[in-house]
């Protein structure tokens, strides 16, 4: 692919006319994967978009309606683009126009039914709304800066979010952190297990597969409030995960950064590290642990002991019992 697309020239160049020789993965990150030279495709260039797409044409006749748009960001400002911008001038905007091409071709060829997963956004996050936060570490600052980089882009415009369950790249999770990890995916509106080692539950041990097994099968349960909940985000803009201070108007949410929601039902506070409870801000309104099945009133802040599953609190409706009898039934259940 790299030698076709140079020879047809559908790279942006360097100032002497020469493919830009592009560097793609960044300096100084620890037992990161060390990738070749390659060529940046030229997205204002109308032949190397339709090479792009056609690229894609033949693994989505022969069954995948999904694609990741990997990269997208980072543009070296010093880049030439065939419309006469430099990489400082198309920065933002290349990730529209790389998002733009897939997301074309899954609709010629799927009419609607196609799933574009994007890492890197612009102004048209919302239009293509499924996105992830690239490569974190596999630690538990990872899993911080993973949370943090969710919230950030619920308020850029990604309706759907993810990130890779236990962190992308370095040594292989502990058990422990993928099982936490595992169950913060799983809240998510999309997941995915993914990293450069072993992501499969069933690699972590006995405690973590039972943990995990359970937390897959309660979002199972729960999945006509996933897709409701999906329908809504769409029709009002708002992202599926996102930061309490969206919906609570009290400034005192605003430095609230290790929790969050899920759709507008459910408030996660995972745990984000080895040891120890947690404390955790309960907006106004009712609310019962998932867990313990025990009630709260809102506006106050509690202590979540440590326990195999992460917390999360169900906001209580008045006349709506349906997702409350999902739980107690589940939890029932598990007995």
């Amino acid at each position: 692919m790299y030698q076709e697309g140079r020879s047809k020239k559908y790279f942006a160049t360097a100032r002497n006319g020469g493919v830009y020789p592009l560097t793609w993965v960044p300096s100084g990150l620890e037992d990161f994967p060390t990738a070749p030279i390659a060529g940046l495709v030229d997205f204002t260039n109308e032949s190397a978009r339709s090479w792009w797409k056609d690229l894609h044409r033949p693994y989505i006749r022969a069954g995948v309606s999904a694609f990741k748009t990997d990269f997208g960001e980072e543009v070296p400002h010093d880049a030439c683009f065939s419309n006469g911008m430099t990489g400082r001038e198309i920065r933002n905007l290349y990730s529209d126009l790389y998002n733009g091409c897939v997301s074309e071709v899954l609709e010629e060829e799927l009419y609607g039914e196609g799933v574009l997963w994007a890492r890197s956004a612009y102004l048209k996050a919302a239009s293509h709304p499924i996105k992830w936060n690239g490569d974190s570490p596999v630690s538990y600052r990872g899993l911080q800066a993973s949370i943090k980089a969710g919230l950030t882009q619920s308020c850029g415009g990604a309706l759907f979010w993810s990130h890779d369950i236990g962190g992308f790249y370095g040594e292989k999770p502990d058990p422990y952190l993928f099982m936490i990890w595992a169950q913060v995916g799983l809240w998510g509106s999309h997941v995915r297990f993914h990293g450069t080692t072993e992501r499969e539950p069933w690699c972590f041990g006995d405690r973590a597969l039972v943990v995990i097994r359970r937390a897959i099968k309660l979002r199972e349960c729960l999945m006509d409030y996933f897709i409701s909940e999906g329908e809504a985000c769409v029709a009002q803009k708002k992202s599926f995960m996102r930061p309490i201070w969206l919906e609570e108007t009290n400034e005192e949410y605003a430095v609230v950064e290790d929790q969050f929601f899920a759709g507008s039902r459910f408030l996660v506070a995972p745990y984000l590290d080895r040891v120890g409870g947690r404390k955790v801000r309960l907006p106004k309104g009712s609310w019962v642990d998932i867990r313990t099945l025990q009630a709260y009133k809102g506006d106050q802040t509690i202590q979540a002991d440590r326990e195999d599953f992460i917390p999360v609190y169900l906001r209580l409706v008045e006349g709506d019992d349906k997702i409350f009898d999902v739980i107690r039934e589940f939890s029932a259940a598990q007995v």
